[in-house]
């Protein structure tokens, strides 16, 4: 059959492609990025967009943007509470905000093969569901925690089995059945990381460069921390576990080894505002002085000096994490990882480049024991690197981009028995209308 039609709509959180960070919107760049390489998929993409995610998406040949305005504030309000009113009103009916209806109105579905919504709500609004009827897939990004009907999903891919699992055994349909489900394991940009890869002078600049711009010494064995700064992360519990430290960890040599934390990130991706959670991080960040240093936000193309400054990760998850990318970015740094047994992380790392603690109990007191280990002994860490860049290549995003364009095609060729006319360039028109409205053109 000919490339499948595919539009991915975005959650409507933050800009595709992804100038404003968020690991659905940088995982939907990547698909888009391959398909102009690759091109498997006749690829449409319907998002926010500002001026960043407008330029940025003027490099792309083949992949069509539809933006979606925002919403001014007064249907916000409305949206808010007509959705909290009619939950309470009509059992079972799930309201749509303005972005969801921009969407049902902008796209026409016998313009594709499959529609599918990149995270957001579960379930679906019933006006998305209405609307795209057969043709509506969900790429589920993270574990969900209740039952939930399918009331209109075709087909969904997750992240990881776990959140697959998850989801086949609390969700049914109607006729409560479990819909079909698919992993396919996220993907990264590899090359972004290359120069650690390689042991590069960029690297070792960059190490230099950080860490005096962090008032680090070039002999500390520094510990990263990357991800946004909210409860279920676990960065108090690392901070924490960094208390419990007396700053030093006595290795295989006569001198001690300073031990510093590094917290890369803010509380809402680029747009960060301080909470009540980040000030709690940094009043026990002030117990800890110079100790712990936190950058704020970076953005993902310069995320490598950083990494490059490092020794090992943390990835202190308190929930059931699907699939963390930044799990992938630190084995493709080749930095060993110290990691909670939370949800998917377990499918991405391996024992040989990952040392996993157990979520409950004294989270902080597992978390201060494993980096005082891997400090202590920087040959198993120089080893757990080295088995991070291997367990790396699994996931290129090439990889994954092949993997869930086949989980497309596969699906489309079995409802290719729909007698369907080739469409002309339909989108185009429509996409150029959207873009005008926008005063993107």
């Amino acid at each position: 059959m000919n490339s499948p039609k595919v539009c991915l709509v975005a959650p409507g959180w933050l800009p595709v492609p992804a100038t404003g960070g968020g690991a659905v919107e940088s995982l939907m760049t990547t698909i888009a990025e391959c398909n102009e390489r690759f091109g498997l998929l006749d690829l449409t993409v319907v998002t926010r967009m500002d001026d960043a995610s407008a330029h940025a998406a003027a490099r792309f040949g083949t992949t069509r943007f539809v933006p979606i305005a925002d919403a001014a504030r007064p249907v916000v309000f409305w949206d808010h509470w007509y959705g909290a009113l009619t939950r309470r009103i009509i059992p079972g009916y799930v309201p749509s905000n303005s972005y969801q209806r921009n969407v049902a109105r902008l796209i026409d579905p016998a313009d594709f093969d499959a529609i599918v919504l990149e995270a957001g709500p579960l379930p679906v609004p019933n006006v998305t569901a209405k609307r795209f009827s057969n043709r509506l897939w969900y790429h589920l990004h993270h574990v969900i925690d209740a039952p939930v009907s399918n009331n209109a999903y075709r087909h969904v891919i997750g992240v990881s089995d776990f959140a697959c699992a998850r989801f086949r055994s609390l969700c049914r349909n109607a006729a409560g059945l479990a819909p079909d489900v698919t992993t396919v394991r996220n993907g990264i940009d590899l090359s972004r990381f290359s120069a650690l890869a390689t042991r590069s002078k960029a690297a070792f600049e960059s190490r230099r460069q950080v860490r005096r711009q962090l008032g680090f010494d070039q002999q500390d064995c520094v510990v990263m921390y990357c991800g946004r700064l909210i409860e279920e992360k676990g960065v108090r519990e690392l901070l924490q576990a960094m208390t419990m430290l007396d700053g030093t960890c006595v290795g295989s040599s006569a001198d001690d080894t300073p031990i510093r934390l590094m917290v890369v990130g803010s509380s809402d991706f680029a747009p960060s505002t301080a909470t009540a959670y980040t000030r709690q991080l940094h009043a026990l960040a002030r117990r800890l002085g110079r100790r712990v240093a936190f950058t704020g936000f970076v953005p993902n193309d310069r995320l490598w000096r950083y990494a490059a400054a490092a020794d090992m990760q943390v990835v202190p998850s308190m929930f059931e994490d699907a699939a963390p990318t930044v799990c992938m970015e630190a084995m493709a740094s080749g930095l060993p990882l110290v990691v909670t047994q939370s949800g998917g992380i377990g499918e991405y790392v391996s024992a040989q480049c990952a040392l996993t603690i157990p979520r409950n109990g004294d989270v902080a007191a597992h978390l201060a024991r494993a980096l005082t280990d891997l400090t202590a002994d920087p040959h198993r860490r120089a080893a757990m690197g080295a088995a991070a860049l291997v367990r790396a290549q699994e996931f290129s995003r090439e990889r994954f981009y092949h993997r869930f364009a086949d989980a497309l095609r596969r699906d489309c060729e079995l409802q290719s028995d729909r007698s369907q006319p080739d469409r002309p360039q339909s989108m185009q028109p429509a996409v150029r209308s959207a873009l005008q409205q926008e005063g993107r053109q």
